[in-house]
């Protein structure tokens, strides 16, 4: 609680009233993360006052440098009630089972100028390390390396692999591995561990998720069991491996620079039984590395802690320790103006903030993924297409990122976003229209007694403030939204069981190629097999997939994405939020840092970061 009473639940609801805003169906409770500050609640409170909200509308073009948006939007007409209601408090998973941990020491709380340490924060407590589901990536990198990454131009960059050929036909690529790389504990990395890698993100038996190898020779054989080896993971020599698959894919090596694809060790993990690969203490306990990092240990909850690698391929870390702590945004932009931290990913309300802290320094780039609500579209629930576009219709989302971005961020209509190309720019923009997404529900025979659903792992403070919004405004237009923040191990389990409504996160890097959206809205990836959450399915949309990845010309490949995209904007399988920039705060003491619009890749380049004394 505040001690100026500005965070008291009595305060809240008799400010509240006084400005018109309802709150009785909307449940306020105070959750620090959400309330933390008397300026936040003002802001909350603006967004409620009647003539607030903004229109909603998409530029098709990519997003400019963001700017700080005016005091208030302009007016909308009949606005609801739109004030953030408090997230209610987060049901904690169990601790996540790791490895026996050394004996517990305190990170330091921040590097000392001219020493090689370093501690910064992140915002997701790992569940262990298992890539093949796309688990801790962010941290996961520095330890893990890839064949290739996405840089922060968004260009492909070399990492295990020094070149790459892609075949005149596209159905094949080769891979030129760089000679001399070991493991950390001495083992040569070779075309071997590349090849048991993409097998075993290949195999049913792992749990994986295949994503982009569905398209490698033999993979559906090789998932049913028919053969032992899909014979289209090619091991030239040591140094050389070859993907030959069915069909083309212009978009292939892209998708493979950002989703995981983390190599791993053969040696260690090649003769563990494919049904217990996921449980291997080394996923809890990765302590062989090739990144420019090896992992130390993880102590539950509090850090995870990294050491140089004296094996890495590359030119050596500069910082011989790095300490990754875990808090909210909130905390941790806190702990970046005290100095107690080196680097942490803020939400924009401390963004502008520390814009004006001495000594820190604050980034933005354009984001690479989009903020979503998941929506279980196999489920009798959200079944009908026009529950969907109701609440899209219902939401004011350029109100939210004027007010709760600060301008940092951008309305998208689609999961197509990116490159310029590949763009259709004649798609419903879905304005801001109560009335309109009321009309939708009352065509869909919606009941408004049918509570919905929206799980999230709290801890963004702008995800958890828009998420309180989104409540509010659907209940104005007869949606009964429950707010459901989860740990990460309850979130993917009800997404694999399908026990959810909608399921709020931020992902991918969608502006590289189009067809890194397939892997998310294709019906051959639909939960539980891969990562299509919202088990959205359309035999259409499949098959102009297909095309745009077989097409030869530039052309050709921007129709048939731009179709997808038509139908996919009309159906609504994910209710769109915003692409919102990554904004970063960091010491200037914090050299060789360059930010990254996907925050999962914010430690891309973490072996080129030092400290200045």
């Amino acid at each position: 609680m505040q001690a100026d009473g500005h965070g008291d639940p009595r305060f809240i609801h008799f400010t509240l009233a006084r400005l018109g805003v309802s709150t009785v169906n909307l449940n306020v409770r105070v959750n620090r993360q959400l309330l933390s500050s008397r300026r936040t609640f003002l802001r909350l409170a603006a967004l409620g006052s009647a003539g607030t909200l903004l229109a909603a509308c998409q530029p098709a073009a990519p997003a400019p440098a963001a700017t700080t948006a005016p005091a208030a939007p302009t007016a909308a007409p009949k606005p609801a009630a739109t004030t953030a209601p408090a997230a209610p408090a987060a049901t904690t998973a169990p601790a996540a089972t790791t490895a026996p941990a050394a004996a517990a020491t305190t990170a330091p709380a921040v590097a000392k100028p001219g020493t090689t340490s370093a501690t910064v924060a992140w915002q997701t407590k790992p569940t262990g390390f298992y890539t093949l589901q796309y688990i801790a990536q962010a941290l996961s990198t520095t330890f893990w390396d890839k064949l290739l990454t996405v840089s922060d131009d968004y260009g492909l960059q070399p990492r295990l692999a020094e070149k790459w050929e892609t075949a005149p036909d596209g159905k094949s690529v080769t891979f030129s591995l760089r000679k001399g790389v070991k493991w950390s504990d001495g083992t040569p990395l070779t075309a071997k561990d590349v090849a048991f890698t993409f097998k075993s993100t290949m195999d049913a038996r792992t749990a994986g998720l295949p994503g982009p190898t569905s398209i490698i020779k033999g993979y559906q054989d090789f998932r049913d069991g028919k053969i032992d080896n899909p014979p289209g993971l090619v091991v030239v020599d040591d140094n050389t491996f070859r993907l030959d698959f069915d069909t083309p894919n212009a978009g292939f090596v892209p998708s493979i620079s950002f989703l995981g694809f983390q190599i791993l060790p053969a040696h260690i993990l090649g003769s563990v039984d494919p049904k217990e690969l996921s449980k291997h203490p080394y996923f809890l306990n990765p302590t062989v590395a090739s990144g420019p990092y090896k992992y130390v240990r993880y102590e539950t909850d509090q850090f995870v802690e990294l050491e140089r690698n004296p094996n890495f391929w590359g030119p050596p870390a500069k910082l011989e320790r790095v300490f990754i702590r875990f808090a909210s945004t909130d905390i941790s932009a806190g702990q970046v103006e005290k100095g107690e931290i080196l680097h942490s990913i803020v939400s924009a309300t401390d963004a502008a903030r520390l814009q004006k802290v001495p000594g820190v320094k604050v980034a933005n780039k354009p984001g690479a993924g989009i903020w979503v609500m998941a929506a279980a579209v196999d489920q009798p629930k959200l079944a009908d297409k026009r529950v969907r576009q109701a609440m899209v219709y219902g939401i004011d989302r350029e109100g939210i990122v004027k007010q709760v971005l600060n301008g940092f961020g951008r309305v998208v209509n689609n999961h197509i976003i990116g490159p310029d190309w590949a763009i259709n720019p004649d798609l419903n923009k879905y304005p801001y229209n109560p009335d309109k997404a009321k009309q939708l529900l009352a065509d869909a025979k919606w009941d408004k007694t049918t509570p919905v659903k929206i799980q999230w792992t709290p801890g963004n403070r702008d995800i958890d403030t828009t998420l309180g919004i989104v409540q509010g405004q659907l209940q104005a237009v007869g949606i009964n939204i429950e707010l459901n923040p989860l740990e990460r191990g309850p979130i993917l389990e009800n997404i694999t069981k399908r026990t959810l409504d909608l399921s709020a996160y931020n992902g991918g890097v969608y502006t590289v190629d189009p067809d890194s959206t397939s892997y998310v809205l294709m019906g051959q990836f639909a939960q539980p097999k891969g990562a299509n959450n919202s088990a959205y399915a359309n035999p259409e949309v499949d098959r102009l997939y297909l095309e745009g990845r077989a097409a030869t010309t530039q052309a050709d490949r921007a129709k048939a994405y731009k179709a997808a995209a038509a139908i996919m904007n009309d159906e609504v399988p994910h209710v769109w939020l915003y692409v919102q920039d990554t904004l970063s705060a960091y010491s200037d003491k914090l050299d060789g840092y360059k930010p990254h619009g996907d925050a999962n890749s914010t430690y891309w380049n973490l072996n080129e970061w030092s400290v200045r004394a």
